[in-house]
């Protein structure tokens, strides 16, 4: 199955989520990432979840309380521009909010970067909105790179790209998935 098709597919299901299931897989899921040891990291890099993806409002305020550095995404020039926040957002591309900052968001090995996706495997393998953003970005920065998404966004197999990079974790409301094997 092309991954055009599938990718519209997931979309179409996972846009018509009602917001209420939105809101309660996103804290369930938001809940079994706090629980892991992992998240005592000194920083963490998130994205600015918009039409139903999951939710990462609860990750952003439990990271400033604990008082992690904290990054966002801003697309600039077809890349992924990391900075750092600072106390505002605007709107950006796409109408997703990005910090309206300069100051660059620096990665460490004791960096969480999480990941939006739409279709994803029990490999770590996922599949984006196909621009290659994140991709192109994951390749070149260190941390704890993790996926979150709904388990009906799972595939048993799909055509993987050569420049896909593949993430360390990805979290369900029903599992998490390690590289190779998948833990319920």
């Amino acid at each position: 199955m092309a991954s055009s098709y599938l990718r519209r597919e997931i979309k179409k299901i996972r846009n018509s989520l009602n917001k209420k299931i939105v809101i309660s897989k996103s804290s369930i899921i938001t809940k079994k990432l706090l629980r892991q040891p992992f998240f005592n990291y000194p920083s963490i890099f998130l994205y600015n979840s918009f039409s139903n993806e999951v939710s990462t409002r609860e990750l952003f305020k439990v990271s400033r309380i604990k008082g992690k550095k904290i990054g966002f995404p801003k697309i600039e020039k077809g890349e992924i521009k990391p900075l750092e926040v600072g106390k505002e957002f605007k709107k950006g591309k796409f109408n997703i909010y990005e910090p309206n900052s300069d100051k660059e968001f620096v990665f460490e090995n004791k960096t969480i970067i999480i990941i939006p996706l739409i279709i994803f495997d029990t490999n770590c393998n996922r599949i984006g909105f196909g621009k290659g953003y994140y991709d192109r970005f994951l390749s070149k920065v260190k941390g704890l790179k993790i996926g979150l998404g709904y388990d009906f966004q799972l595939r048993v197999r799909f055509k993987k790209k050569f420049y896909d990079v593949r993430l360390d974790m990805i979290v369900t409301e029903k599992r998490i998935v390690r590289r190779i094997r998948c833990l319920k």
